[in-house]
């Protein structure tokens, strides 16, 4: 894997190549950003631009060349994710704070999530047809005589902050993972280290709580919204506090393999649970007090 990576950093062409041919692949999606991201932090911002432009090019030729949409609906979308990438390994290359590059990306999805509520007089109404179109075959194959029209406007409710979410986790991953890369040429172990440490501090734990105290205060729109982008914020966090205690603890690898897999089986609670974690980890320090009990 160094030499793979010592050889992307080398080799703009290779770069673009395989940035482009993983943004045409959804599922490795992370991986194309995460080569855009070791490239900022490692030469700079104009490295990573050419970079980005030049797959860009090529993946709108392929689009338009084979597979013949010209509208570009994969070539926009990832590189509206790509220069937000840029920005947020730039962010990480000039601070070398985890947390603030992770807060950056959550403003990002916040303020996503604030523009699209002020462009969209009703976006239920923008929603609605759209997961209608995507998930009422399959719904109507697992049960066709239930009418899935309520579960489809519940969804609707919360597809904005859904979306908000995905560009925050797809945008702050592929940052993790140039990080990892760069950890792994030229300071092995320090990106463990800086995730196990990784916390989000007062003002942000502050403004969220807010947030989530109005949003089940008052069941406003956008405020329940905002709230599912600032779980996000908060799993880091959670993540953070279980791998940082799996580590003090040396709790077996297959745990943290059991934890993922359930994990990936019932996100939606998982992620509550973590996110929940992480919030009152700012408060309470569950690590120090781990390390504390640990030392007895």
């Amino acid at each position: 894997m160094k030499a793979f990576l010592a050889w992307l950093l080398r080799s703009r062409a290779a770069r673009i190549g395989l940035v482009s041919l993983f943004g045409l692949i959804r599922l490795f999606g992370p991986l194309s950003g995460g080569m855009i991201a070791l490239v900022v932090l490692r030469q700079g911002w104009l490295e990573g631009v050419l970079t980005t432009l030049g797959a860009s090019l090529v993946l709108g030729a392929v689009e338009t060349g084979l597979l013949h949409s010209g509208l570009l609906l994969i070539t926009v979308p990832t590189l509206t994710l790509w220069v937000l990438i840029i920005a947020l390994a730039l962010i990480l290359r000039y601070t070398a704070s985890l947390a603030l590059m992770v807060q950056a990306a959550t403003a990002a999805g916040c303020l996503a999530v604030i523009a699209f509520f002020v462009a969209t007089p009703d976006p239920v109404a923008f929603w609605q047809p759209v997961l209608t179109h995507a998930l009422l075959p399959a719904l109507s194959a697992s049960d066709a005589s239930r009418d899935w029209t309520p579960v489809i406007e519940r969804m609707a409710l919360l597809m904005t902050g859904v979306t908000g979410a995905s560009l925050v986790l797809g945008s702050s991953v592929a940052v993790f993972c140039g990080r990892w890369g760069q950890a792994l040429l030229y300071n092995p172990g320090g990106f463990r280290s800086a995730f196990h440490g990784l916390r989000m501090g007062w003002v942000a734990t502050i403004a969220a709580s807010a947030i989530f105290v109005l949003a089940g205060l008052f069941d406003n729109h956008v405020l329940n919204n905002l709230a599912i982008v600032l779980l996000v914020m908060f799993m880091y966090q959670g993540l953070a506090v279980i791998h940082a205690v799996a580590g003090i603890k040396r709790v077996h690898v297959g745990w943290l393999i059991l934890f993922y897999a359930i994990f990936i089986l019932k996100p939606l609670y998982v992620l509550a649970v973590v996110a929940g974690g992480g919030l009152v980890d700012n408060w309470f320090n569950i690590r120090a007090w781990v390390a504390r009990r640990q030392q007895v």
